[in-house]
C-alpha cells in the first residue's frame, strides 16, 4: 500500500514475478461520500453563479463539477499506478452499491471494452420493504390530498 492519508482512492502495489500487480479500491460511486471533494467543488461552483441552487443547477454541480472532479483524482491515481509499471490491475470494489453517473467514466479511464453487467435480482430485505412501503404510502397520501380526500 502507498496510498496517503489524502487519497480518495486507496491503492497498493505486489509483486508478482516481472509485472507487478496493482490494487484500486473505489469505496463508493456516491459522489457525496467525498465530503472534502464535495466541499471544494461546491465552494468553486457557489461562486460562479447567484441566487439559489435548485434541482436542476444542483445536477449541473454534480455533473459538470463534482463527478469531474473525482475522475480528475481517479486519472491521477490511475497515473500514479502506471507510473509503477504495473502489469495488471485489480479494481475491488467491494461493498460499493453504486450510486451516480460518473462510473461510467471510471470504465472508461480502464478499459475500451463493452462490459456487460450480469444477471441482477433484488433481494427482498426489511429494509428496502420498509423504504418501498413508506414510498408507496407517500404517494397514496399526496394522490388522496389531491382528490379532496
Amino acid at each position: 500500500d502507498f496510498s496517503t492519508a489524502n487519497d480518495l482512492f486507496k491503492i497498493g502495489i505486489v509483486k508478482n514475478g516481472n509485472k507487478p500487480i496493482g490494487f484500486l479500491r473505489i469505496h463508493t460511486f456516491v459522489s457525496a461520500q467525498y465530503p472534502t471533494v464535495c466541499a471544494e467543488e461546491w465552494n468553486s461552483f457557489r461562486s460562479s453563479i447567484s441566487g439559489a441552487c435548485y434541482d436542476a443547477c444542483q445536477d449541473v454541480f454534480m455533473r459538470d463539477h463534482l463527478e469531474n472532479r473525482l475522475l480528475s483524482e481517479l486519472a491521477k491515481t490511475l497515473e500514479r499506478l502506471r507510473a509503477q509499471n504495473i502489469g495488471a490491475l485489480i479494481l475491488d470494489l467491494t461493498h460499493n452499491g453504486g450510486g451516480s453517473s460518473w462510473e461510467e467514466g471510471v470504465r472508461e479511464m480502464l478499459t475500451s471494452k463493452n462490459l456487460t453487467c450480469g444477471q441482477t435480482g433484488f433481494i427482498r430485505h426489511p429494509q428496502w420493504v420498509q423504504h418501498f412501503e413508506s414510498k408507496i404510502f407517500w404517494k397514496w397520501r399526496q394522490r388522496g390530498s389531491g382528490n379532496g380526500a
